[in-house]
C-alpha cells in the first residue's frame, strides 16, 4: 500500500478529486481550467504572509472548504443551482457573510456592498425573537470522513473489474461534435466511480473496465449544463483506465487526533468540540440571514444598482483570472462557491435587511465596539489599526463594523436548536436577551 496523499505545510500536493496534469506540469480540470489546488496555493501563501505559519491541521480545514466547492462545480449540475449545492457542504464557500471579522477583512478589502437608497428597499417581517435549527453533528461527522479520506492509503485492485465506489485514474480524450477538444481531455484524472463528478454516462462507462483497458463512449452534455457553450452538444470520449484501486481509511481515534490534529485537542471529543464551534459560527450566521430573507414582506433591488455592483466586483477578478487563463466568472466561483450574480443579489439583500433593522431599532454602534473590532481585524491581518485606517479609510471600516454590530443585536435574540446525531430530537439554547417583537413592519429606503 502507498499513501494516497502527501502533505506540505498542511496542503495536499495532489487533489484526487480534481487534478490532472498538462505536459508542462500545471494542473487543470476536464475543461482545461486551473484547479482549486492552484488557486489554493496562492491563498495559502497570502495567509502565511499575514498570519504566520499554520499547522497542517489548520490549513486542512481551509482546504476542505475549497474541495467542497470544487466538488459542486465539477458535477455538471444546472447553473442556477450552485448556491443551493454549496449549502449542502459542511463548510460553505460563501464569502458574502457580512458579520464575522474574517469577512470584514474581505469587505474592507474592496468587496463592500452599498445599496441605492433611492430605489432599493425592504419591508421587514419578523427580525428578532425567532428560532433556527442547526445540524452541526452531521457536519462534524462529514468533516471527520473527509479527514480520514485525506489520510487514506490506496490499494490496487487486481482480481476484478471496476465497480461503483472504486477509485480510478483515467486518461481521456474528448471530441465535441466530432472535433477534438483539449478542454474535455485529461491525463491521469482521478475520480471515484459513482461520485457524480462527471457528466451522466462517463462514470458508468468505467464500470466493468480493468487497468490498461480502452473504451470509446458517446455522450451528450446536459441542456442545462453550467458552461453554456457545451449545453446539448454531443461528446465522444476515448477512455483509458490507468489504475484501479480502493482506499483504506485510518481509524479516527484519540491517537490519530493527537498525532495529526493536536491543535484541535488530544482526543476525538476535543476535536469534535473544536469543529462544532467552527461550524456553528458559520452555520448560525447563514441560518439567521436565511430566516430574515425568507420572512421579509417585500424586497426590491434596483437592477441598475445591482448590475453596477456586479461589474465593480468582477473588475477585481479580471487580472487574476487572466493570469490563470480563466474567465473571471469561473475564478469567482472557485473563490466563493456561487455565481457572481447570486453573490451580488444576496449581498445587496442582506445589506438592505441590516440597514432596515438598524433603523427600526434606532441602533448606533458605540465607539468601543468599533475599536474592539478594529483591533481584532488588525491582529487577523498582522498589521496595525493605523495601517488599516490608512489603507481602507475610517468610513469604510466603520460601515463594515456596523454590519457586525447590527447582526449581533439580532443574534442575541435568536433561539438556537441543535439536531443530535441520531435521535433527531432538538436541544434548545435560549437567547441571551429577550426583546419584544415589533408589531408593525419597518421599511428602509
Amino acid at each position: 500500500m502507498e499513501e494516497n496523499k502527501e502533505q506540505t505545510n498542511g496542503l495536499n500536493e495532489e487533489e484526487v478529486s480534481d487534478q490532472a496534469t498538462n505536459a508542462d506540469g500545471s494542473s487543470y480540470n476536464y475543461f482545461g481550467e486551473p484547479t482549486v489546488s492552484d488557486v489554493k496555493a496562492d491563498q495559502a501563501n497570502e495567509q502565511t504572509d499575514h498570519l504566520g505559519d499554520e499547522s497542517a491541521s489548520e490549513t486542512d480545514t481551509a482546504q476542505y472548504t475549497a474541495d467542497s466547492a470544487n466538488t459542486v462545480r465539477l458535477n455538471g449540475q444546472n447553473a442556477s443551482e450552485p448556491a443551493k449545492k454549496a449549502k449542502k457542504s459542511p463548510v460553505k464557500v460563501i464569502l458574502l457573510s457580512l458579520v464575522s471579522v474574517a469577512v470584514i477583512a474581505a469587505i474592507v478589502a474592496g468587496i463592500l456592498i452599498a445599496t441605492n437608497s433611492n430605489s432599493s428597499h425592504v419591508v421587514l417581517g419578523q427580525y428578532k425573537n425567532f428560532t433556527v435549527t442547526l445540524d452541526i453533528e452531521s457536519m462534524v461527522q462529514e468533516y471527520i470522513d473527509y479527514v480520514r479520506d485525506m489520510y487514506s492509503e490506496s490499494e490496487d485492485i487486481t482480481d476484478r473489474t471496476a465497480q461503483e465506489g472504486d477509485w480510478a485514474d483515467v486518461t481521456f480524450v474528448g471530441y465535441v461534435d466530432g472535433v477534438q477538444d483539449d478542454n474535455c481531455s485529461a491525463e491521469g484524472y482521478a475520480l471515484q466511480i459513482g461520485s457524480g463528478s462527471m457528466i451522466d454516462g462517463f462514470e458508468e462507462a468505467l464500470i466493468g473496465m480493468k487497468p490498461e483497458e480502452e473504451k470509446t463512449v458517446e455522450l451528450v452534455f446536459p441542456g442545462d449544463y453550467r458552461i453554456e457553450d457545451y449545453r446539448g452538444k454531443n461528446v465522444t470520449f476515448e477512455l483509458t483506465m490507468d489504475a484501479l484501486y480502493t482506499k483504506v481509511l485510518p481509524e479516527f481515534n484519540d491517537e490519530f487526533v493527537k498525532e495529526n490534529y493536536s491543535s484541535y485537542g488530544d482526543t476525538v471529543e476535543e476535536f469534535k468540540d473544536y469543529m462544532r464551534s467552527y461550524f456553528e459560527s458559520m452555520e448560525l450566521e447563514e441560518a439567521i440571514y436565511t430566516y430574515l430573507e425568507e420572512h421579509c414582506q417585500s424586497i426590491e433591488i434596483n437592477e441598475a444598482a445591482e448590475q453596477r455592483e456586479l461589474e465593480e466586483i468582477m473588475a477585481t477578478y479580471e487580472e487574476t483570472a487572466e493570469y490563470y487563463g480563466m474567465e473571471a466568472e469561473d475564478l469567482f466561483y472557485y473563490y466563493n462557491g456561487m455565481t457572481p450574480e447570486d453573490y451580488v443579489h444576496t449581498s445587496l439583500t442582506r445589506r438592505l435587511i441590516i440597514d432596515a433593522v438598524r433603523d427600526a431599532e434606532n441602533l448606533k454602534m458605540p465607539d468601543s465596539y468599533y475599536n474592539e473590532k478594529l483591533d481584532e481585524l488588525a491582529e487577523l491581518q498582522g498589521t496595525t489599526t493605523e495601517e488599516l485606517v490608512s489603507s481602507y479609510g475610517e468610513e469604510a471600516l466603520r460601515d463594515s463594523m456596523e454590519i457586525s454590530y447590527v447582526y449581533e443585536f439580532i443574534k442575541d435574540t435568536v433561539t438556537v436548536e441543535y439536531l443530535p446525531p441520531e435521535t433527531g430530537e432538538n436541544q434548545t439554547s435560549e437567547p441571551q436577551t429577550a426583546l419584544p417583537q415589533t408589531a408593525e413592519p419597518q421599511t428602509a429606503q
